[in-house]
């Protein structure tokens, strides 16, 4: 499986999203909190605080991956199909973020990946969610 987690990952925390911003764009989840944080003073005008653990919005988490990450995302129109039936249509080799009901993972040749680790989609605990939003990542 060519998906992996960042070396700093933290599996217990509720950080799905910066886990797949640093998967996407190979970097360490440290650096992926820092892009989303410093998205999120662009957006908001401060940074996440207080007893914050990682939640991301797409907005500001897409914000963070172009402007501070250096990837280039497009958007495809997919919305109530389960996420193992829609990786059956994906493109291999070409990573995806996909967002599904509440949660956030990463998705490339029937691998997913989330902070919980990397697995086959037949394998993966939600490929049931309901698709809600997914970008490809383009290659530079």
């Amino acid at each position: 499986m060519a998906l992996q987690l960042p070396p700093d990952a933290q599996g217990h925390l509720p950080n799905c999203g910066l886990t797949a911003m640093a998967v996407a764009a190979g970097k360490t989840l440290k650096e992926a909190t820092e892009a989303y944080q410093k998205a999120c003073e662009k957006v908001r005008g401060r940074r996440m605080q207080g007893n914050w653990k990682g939640r991301t919005y797409n907005r500001i988490r897409d914000k963070a991956m172009v402007e501070y990450m250096g990837l280039k995302l497009q958007r495809i129109p997919v919305h109530g199909m389960s996420l193992q039936k829609l990786s059956r249509y994906l493109q291999p080799n070409v990573k995806y973020i996909i967002t599904t009901t509440g949660h956030v993972q990463v998705v490339e040749s029937g691998c997913v990946v989330d902070q919980s680790g990397v697995f086959s989609m037949d394998e993966y605990w939600g490929r049931r969610k309901k698709v809600t939003d997914v970008l490809v990542i383009k290659e530079n």
